[in-house]
């Protein structure tokens, strides 16, 4: 049987596999967390973790009291570029397939071409290169793209995070400069904040609604320019 002196041994295993030197390797083991590397490193704004399984799970149990592998699951990204909230609605249980799969809501590869696009800085011919084809990103990070403008003159995007409780934040895009009114409305149709109401230069805007002083419930949200008007729903917790 061969012994190692464990320091021996973990310098000879860093420079064999990483060329670093036994400093590089003592300061390394000295970060007790993730989180305490990447704060000392000032690595915040760039690092982020994202999870992924290579199977989701079906509703019905099977006959060993378990669940088989399905197609649909949920997945998390972290990190401080990170948005924050639910992108996508919850599944409907009761809403399977033939197959008794859930019915995913969004693509994999889309939480793919958001990290590529929006986190990594990849333009979009060589995301598309390597996904395969073109794939819609989804509003997982602070920096977002610029939204597909609707019918080529404005658009309006999804609030993230949704639900909220303390604030979310609406992106709007238009095309052409132009006189916007962004405003939040009850379901009767009482307005309640108008967040943007003015001169708009062309481009994409981001806007925070804080939830302070908004009860509990559904509200809509309401984009008006001089080329039409785009509705959306957000939900206060």
């Amino acid at each position: 049987m061969v012994t190692w002196n464990i320091d021996a041994a973990r310098h000879l295993l860093a420079r064999c596999l990483f060329g670093y030197t036994r400093d590089d390797l003592r300061k390394a083991l000295s970060y007790t967390s993730v989180d305490d590397f990447v704060g000392k490193q000032n690595l915040a704004k760039k690092v982020t973790v994202m999870t992924f399984s290579e199977f989701g799970r079906r509703v019905n149990q099977n006959g060993t009291n378990g669940t088989d592998h399905g197609t649909a699951a949920p997945l998390f990204v972290i990190g401080d570029p990170v948005r924050g909230g639910i992108v996508g609605a919850a599944p409907v249980l009761s809403d399977v397939d033939s197959n008794g799969d859930l019915k995913f809501k969004n693509d994999f590869r889309q939480v793919y071409a958001s990290v590529l696009r929006d986190h990594l800085g990849v333009d979009a011919s060589t995301t598309q290169t390597i996904l395969g084809r073109e794939f819609e990103s989804l509003p997982i990070f602070r920096q977002a793209p610029i939204l597909d403008a609707y019918e080529g003159m404005f658009s309006l995007g999804q609030n993230t995070p949704n639900p909220f409780a303390e604030s979310t934040e609406i992106q709007f895009s238009i095309n052409q400069a132009g006189t916007v009114r962004l405003a939040l409305y009850d379901l009767t149709g009482r307005e309640i904040i108008v967040l943007h109401d003015g001169r708009f230069d062309r481009g994409n805007c981001n806007v925070t609604v804080s939830g302070a002083n908004l009860t509990a419930g559904h509200y809509l949200y309401s984009l008006r320019t001089d080329n039409g008007r785009q509705v959306k729903r957000l939900i206060k917790l």
